[in-house]
């Protein structure tokens, strides 16, 4: 509350700034940006400690609450632009509460996909093991079927050897009859 209460004082400033002032200062507010960036940065890191120190600043809900009380009436008197800003300050409170609630959620989803994982991948391996087997077999079958053909190729030869000498014995046959004859 603090934090957005600072933010929205300095808008004000800036505000009742005027617009020649704003356009000359333009260079001081990149670099204000800038500086805040960084300090964006290193305030990320304090997150774990921010957390730590949660149950004591809740302690101090009952003054805030006071003060901010205060600032409300305040913001009545500000233009429209500051309730805009403030309505858009609570709706990213609530988008960052939703965020929140969701990332818990899926946190709650990550043992069901782990085991879901191990499933699929028990699964992957005995589909792999089966594959195996049936390489295996066809690779028999194919030896098989190879050394069949082998074997059939054999037999047409002897057939073609067969009727070869059974065509010359017919010859030789007819021969020996119109010999005889």
């Amino acid at each position: 509350f603090v934090v957005i209460a600072t933010i929205i004082m300095g808008w004000f400033v800036f505000d009742s700034a005027s617009s020649r002032d704003w356009i000359q200062k333009h260079d001081g507010l990149i670099k204000s940006a800038q500086i805040a960036n960084n300090e964006l940065m290193i305030l990320r890191d304090t997150i774990p400690v921010l957390e730590v120190t949660k149950s004591q600043l809740l302690l101090d809900v009952a003054g805030i609450s006071e003060d901010l009380s205060r600032r409300q009436g305040q913001l009545h008197t500000v233009p429209a632009q500051g309730d805009e800003r403030s309505a858009t300050a609570t709706t990213l409170q609530s988008q960052i509460a939703e965020a929140q609630a969701r990332l818990a959620e899926l946190r709650g989803l990550v043992p069901e996909a782990e085991q879901n994982l191990a499933t699929l991948r028990a699964r992957e391996n005995s589909i792999n093991t089966d594959l195996e087997a049936k390489r295996n077999e066809y690779n028999q079958l194919d030896g098989q079927a190879k050394a069949a053909k082998s074997e059939y190729d054999e037999i047409q030869k002897r057939i073609g050897t067969i009727t070869s000498i059974e065509h010359d014995f017919d010859q030789i046959q007819s021969e020996l009859e119109s010999g005889l004859t």
